[in-house]
């Protein structure tokens, strides 16, 4: 018994640890998105890559945002709240998108 009990809780946290992957890749993706629109700014990406990936539960979310004349850059990292941290509960992504004149 309590092996199957070891063997459902590693998949419940392979389970959480993946959707904590999506959850950032989204955030990035989405950030990138805004920061990208005519008029947008990579603080203001930064800000709603920050509000996703709370909203998905994700824990001590850093971003940080660039733009070139051409690009913006999301980078989002976060901690996945697991039950046993075992160096997998740290999850990040970047997108990048063209700017659109303005």
């Amino acid at each position: 018994m309590p092996v199957f009990l070891i063997v459902v809780l590693g998949i419940v946290q392979l389970g959480v640890v993946a959707h904590g992957r999506n959850a950032v890749s989204q955030a990035a993706l989405a950030g990138a998105e805004t920061a990208a629109i005519a008029g947008g700014s990579a603080p203001s990406g930064g800000a709603v890559a920050e509000q996703i990936a709370r909203s998905a539960g994700l824990l001590e979310i850093h971003t940080t945002s660039s733009h070139t004349a051409g690009s913006v850059t999301v980078t989002v990292r976060a901690k996945v709240p697991i039950f046993f941290d075992i160096g997998q509960s740290r999850v990040s992504s970047s997108a990048t998108m063209p700017r659109e004149p303005s």
